[in-house]
């Protein structure tokens, strides 16, 4: 039954390819336990072949199935498909790291000739998937790879990206692999030098290491490990990277919570560095009072115009419109709270804190000036050593008696 099916489904014999028949045919071997049946469904399931649209989950359902039958050449199959998907995150809840290497090694302690599994542990020994990153390691399976001198893509694979690391590892200035990666002539050697120069302590190679994994530009798509490397960047002084953690928190994604109060602070350091993309996002943010900042037009119309002084396109006519907006005591029209369907709300007039200038609609008077706002209690009493000074409690105002007439 399987026969006939891997034949129906590679149109092999003369005969015309068939999915839906091959996978009907492997579905019903795959209920009798049949673990080839399950990796061959799980194939055309990831692939779409045989069904509406394509299924990754479906396809890591049966995979994981056959993972766990009696059959070892088939474990080795399954093991080594779920570590790709576990990498990418393609039909499974989120990327998880240390589940890749793991079905990665459980596919190269049950096989010594699957050069696949070989050239995929190599990856994630070299980009540091699951595992710390070991270029040693990594060639080491690489040359197991080649070794098996066999025919197949993955050994040519195999001994192309060898030649590669040793000449990478050959360069001794991080800046000479850096440049290396821009010269590189696809993906996944520039994401190898890269990382390379990263781990030489290069900040630039860093950030690009972390677009690289945001973007899935020659590694899957991992927005976890991009802001790792975006951490790594910022913490040598990158604005750039300060400003993409930013932007991913501001909103959160696959594999990173959402945390709108580190986000604005990020905003923040990055606009004091002299990013000019992270003012144009303050302006926004104070503009429409995003990720729970309280709206404030003067610090828009400062951030857009920081922005423009730079460059940025549409900074400005933001800055234009905030402006014109006040001229002859015209105020701008209300801002929203967020929920464009709502009616739009009067904003009570935004007032300073006087101990650390924090704008707000929330401060608290002195209880006995009246006069003095302050954002929090820390503020008021660390204010008071100079507040002291010009502290004195307001005058009651009371109406004067008329005293024109007197009662006799």
């Amino acid at each position: 039954m399987v026969t006939f099916g891997q034949i129906k489904a590679e149109g092999e014999l003369g005969l015309e390819a068939d999915d839906e028949g091959a996978l009907a045919l492997f579905r019903r071997a795959a209920r009798l336990g049949n673990a080839e049946a399950l990796n061959w469904s799980a194939r055309l399931f990831f692939e779409g072949r045989g069904v509406p649209e394509e299924d990754p989950r479906e396809a890591v359902r049966l995979w994981k199935l056959a993972a766990e039958k009696d059959d070892k050449a088939e474990r080795v199959e399954a093991n080594f498909h779920l570590s790709l998907r576990y990498a990418d995150g393609e039909g499974v809840v989120a990327p998880d790291d240390a589940e890749s290497f793991r079905r990665c090694r459980r596919a190269v302690d049950e096989s010594d000739d699957d050069g696949r599994a070989m050239v995929q542990m190599a990856k994630l020994y070299e980009f540091g998937v699951g595992v710390e990153r070991d270029v040693d390691e990594a060639k080491t399976w690489l040359q197991r790879a080649v070794a098996l001198d066999d025919e197949s893509s993955s050994a040519a694979a195999a001994e192309y990206r060898l030649d590669a690391l040793n000449c990478l590892l050959a360069t001794t200035s991080a800046d000479a692999v850096y440049e290396k990666a821009d010269a590189s002539c696809c993906d996944t050697m520039r994401i190898g030098c890269l990382l390379e120069a990263a781990s030489r302590g290069h900040a630039a190679a860093t950030l690009d290491a972390g677009d690289a994994f945001f973007n899935g530009r020659g590694v899957p798509k991992n927005a976890a490990r991009a802001v790792s490397y975006w951490q790594q960047a910022a913490d040598k002084g990158y604005c750039a990277a300060k400003r993409a953690l930013a932007g991913v928190l501001r909103n959160g994604t696959r594999g990173v919570a959402r945390d709108q109060k580190k986000a604005l602070a990020l905003f923040h350091e990055a606009h004091e560095l002299g990013c000019p993309i992270a003012a144009y996002d303050l302006g926004e943010i104070y503009e429409k009072g995003l990720c729970g900042a309280t709206p404030c037009r003067k610090w828009a119309l400062h951030c857009f115009r920081a922005a423009a002084a730079k460059g940025v396109n549409g900074a400005r006519q933001a800055a234009d419109r905030i402006a014109a907006a006040e001229v002859n005591g015209k105020r701008a029209p209300p801002l929203r709270s967020g929920n464009e369907e709502e009616d739009p709300l009067p904003l009570r007039k935004e007032k300073e804190c006087a101990h650390c200038g924090l704008v707000s609609t929330d401060l608290k008077l002195c209880k006995q000036c009246r006069s003095a706002r302050y954002c929090s209690r820390e503020c008021q009493v660390a204010a008071w050593p100079a507040h002291q000074l010009a502290c004195r409690p307001r005058r009651r105002h009371r109406p004067r008696r008329d005293t024109s007439e007197t009662i006799k």
